[in-house]
């Protein structure tokens, strides 16, 4: 009987011996570059910028759409029904999702300013939440630390746990980079994920030379999968009967982009492509009960700042996802479903910001939604889906703060969904289509580098004329 490694025609030697020269080699890839700069750091990312005075509002970011995004394309088995559930990839409609959810994201995130200040500093732990159904909290939290190892070289650790209807999982990623002088630096990463299997490695580099910032990184996605499952024979795990077999590997491209158009315009920009990949499911002993699944991903964003104040800031941004994913049985007899399925996210925003004093802070966001999903099964047209959620949500809040570091913001928030097509079901809580008028209080209080906010909303529903308990929720921000 020929082994698994010959019957998926996989050249298990040359496999063998690149898996396990990866790791070393991305590191000492590091070592091997030359230092230009005698171990100046460049402007990194992740540095504390200068402070921001009092009167001023500050500056946006669109980097925790990107984080985020990036995160549950890393992890994808601790996504809703795993890696592969026949939901997809991106996974908008679960059975948790209702028609208050988008506006719930919006009430409890935090602001384009708060963002912009964590990622330019290097320690902290951040934590934003708010309930997402009477039983489940949408939630997200941060840990990070960068450590100075001597010289040139620095070690950066990042903790992210990100809970809600659509994902639930966490995630640690360690970088060892280096600096190149005062313009540039290299790293090579690892992420770590309790499934083996769903660990990647990662090489990039960072370019600063003044009014702009340049990252581009390579990934490795599940790069330990086919070690496991191949070499190793995972699935012979008491807990374990299927084998998971690449074909394709899953590698990604990562890019990011900041530049100072003038000195009151800012654009920043953000991409990835994780290229078509082709993986085999099925059981241990019979690849005919399994399947074979082809994915990629892209997703691009940007985002337009323009500060003619201080106190004054407007932005834009226009964010687009897409994944595609093609589930084809090994054989007549594989008791699976085959499909052909593409998910698209498509979000534009404005915000502005008007900070009336070191007290006071005026802000305005609106927000359009495109959500469309498309699926077509194969042998069972009766099931084929074609679904398009719009949305457009508003929110207006003043925020206070006091003496002593008493803050207080207060919100009036809407949001209107539609669903202009519906062709199939896409299995979610009750309907989608629906208006709500939320009231949004938030106390707290913030000191020198410390912030906790805990509030409530009530919403008006006028399909039904009542007013309901909207949510709870609160945010956490701890830098040093």
């Amino acid at each position: 009987m020929r082994s698994l490694e010959q019957r998926l025609n996989w050249p298990s030697c040359r496999y063998r011996t690149t898996q396990f020269a990866v790791l070393p080699a991305l590191f000492f890839f590091l070592a091997l570059i030359p230092n230009s700069g005698q171990g100046q750091a460049p402007q990194n990312v992740d540095r504390k910028p200068d402070p921001t005075p009092t009167d001023s509002v500050g500056h946006a970011t669109l980097r925790t759409w990107e984080e985020e995004l990036w995160l549950t394309l890393l992890d994808r088995k601790d996504s809703f029904e795993g890696q592969f559930s026949d939901r997809g990839t991106l996974k908008r409609f679960t059975d948790l999702v209702d028609s208050k959810y988008l506006l719930d994201l919006l009430a409890f995130r935090f602001t384009p300013m708060e963002s912009y200040d964590w990622y330019h500093r290097d320690q902290g732990f951040r934590w934003k939440g708010g309930s997402a159904t009477t039983l489940d909290l949408a939630s997200s939290g941060e840990f990070k630390t960068n450590v100075p190892l001597g010289g040139p070289w620095n070690m950066g650790i990042r903790m992210n746990q990100l809970s809600g209807p659509r994902f639930d999982g966490s995630a640690v990623r360690v970088q060892l980079s280096r600096d190149l002088g005062e313009t540039a630096m290299a790293f090579s990463g690892l992420h770590l994920d309790p499934h083996k299997s769903g660990g990647d490695i990662s090489v990039g580099g960072l370019w600063n030379p003044g009014p702009a910032k340049i990252t581009a990184q390579f990934t490795v996605l599940d790069f330990l999968n086919n070690l496991l499952f191949v070499t190793l024979d995972a699935a012979i795990h008491p807990r374990g009967d299927t084998t998971i077999v690449y074909e394709r590997q899953p590698v990604a491209l990562r890019t990011s982009g900041e530049l100072r158009l003038s000195k009151r315009l800012r654009l920043e920009a953000y991409g990835s492509v994780v290229f078509p990949s082709n993986v085999v499911v099925h059981d241990r002993d019979d690849r005919a009960r399994g399947y074979t699944l082809d994915e990629s991903v892209w997703y691009a964003g940007t985002l337009l700042e323009w500060t003619p104040t201080p106190r004054v800031l407007a932005a834009g941004s226009l964010t687009s996802v897409k994944a595609h994913s093609q589930r084809t049985r090994n054989s007549v007899t594989a008791a699976v479903e085959g499909y052909d399925l593409v998910e698209r996210s498509t979000e534009a925003e404005a915000f502005l910001s008007y900070r009336a004093s070191d007290r006071w802070t005026l802000s305005g966001t609106a927000v359009q939604m495109w959500l469309p999903e498309h699926r077509d099964v194969t042998d069972w047209v009766a099931q084929d889906i074609d679904y398009l959620l719009k949305a457009r949500l508003t929110m207006l809040d003043l925020a206070f703060t006091g003496r002593g570091g008493f803050l207080g913001r207060a919100g009036f928030l809407t949001s209107t969904t539609s669903v202009p097509r519906g062709l199939g079901s896409m299995n979610v809580t009750g309907v989608l289509d629906d208006e709500f008028y939320r009231f949004l209080l938030n106390l707290g209080w913030g000191l020198k580098n410390t912030m906790i906010v805990v509030g409530g909303a009530y919403d008006y529903h006028p399909r039904s004329n009542l007013w309901i308990w909207g949510t709870a929720s609160g945010r956490m921000i701890l830098t040093w």
